[in-house]
């Protein structure tokens, strides 16, 4: 099916580089466009066609970037506050399922729970934050707000310390973005408990 969104920039493979997408990949490196057009803005939404004019998919393109595309829906649609609700709503879902009333893990996990470059680790009522492509960097504000409207967190943190944003281009500090942060948390996993240093440590705080 070919979809008309002149609202969004369009991207177009290759012939034949549409097999691993179909077969559920979810990346595009930018050899594998038939242009990388270098005055798009990094984390722009863009939709993605086949060589035939076949629709793909909607996702965020980095013209800076080896990884050019991230799909993010397989249909064109809006990527706002109540989309990163909806993603976030289904993780949060999917955890409860089988962690039962665990209070303390990865809620988020990156294209795993459908939004590309994101990484969310909830520590009691606070969350901090990784993020890794410049389509969600774009975006932070609204991912912010969805998770405060879902948790109602006392503090969301983002760490910007992963080599990985050096690849899409980003930078700046880590801080806090919405709340106050405590110094540490204590966490429970397995009946085992531990002292979290939120803002330092491994990964986010704590190896989940």
């Amino acid at each position: 099916m070919t979809t008309q969104t002149p609202d969004l920039a369009q991207l177009t493979l290759k012939p034949g580089e549409e097999d691993r997408l179909n077969r559920g990949h979810l990346w595009v490196f930018s050899n594998e466009l038939t242009a990388v057009p270098k005055t798009i803005p990094p984390g722009t939404l863009a939709v993605l066609s086949s060589s035939k004019g076949k629709t793909l998919g909607v996702g965020f393109f980095n013209p800076n970037s080896l990884i050019a595309f991230r799909l993010v829906a397989r249909e064109p649609r809006p990527v706002d506050m109540e989309f990163f609700k909806e993603r976030l709503s289904s993780a949060l879902e999917r955890r409860k399922r089988w962690l039962g009333d665990a209070r303390s893990f990865r809620l988020c996990f990156g294209e795993s729970d459908g939004l590309p470059g994101l990484v969310v680790d909830k520590y009691e009522d606070c969350l901090v934050l990784e993020v890794l492509s410049a389509g969600i960097e774009l975006r932070l504000n609204e991912v912010v707000a969805a998770l405060d409207a879902l948790l109602k967190p006392r503090a969301v943190y983002v760490r910007n310390e992963h080599p990985a944003r050096s690849l899409e281009g980003l930078s700046g500090p880590s801080r806090t973005l919405l709340g106050t942060l405590p110094e540490s948390v204590v966490i429970e996993e397995d009946g085992l408990k531990f002292l979290v240093g939120l803002g330092k440590g491994q990964k986010t705080g704590f190896y989940f």
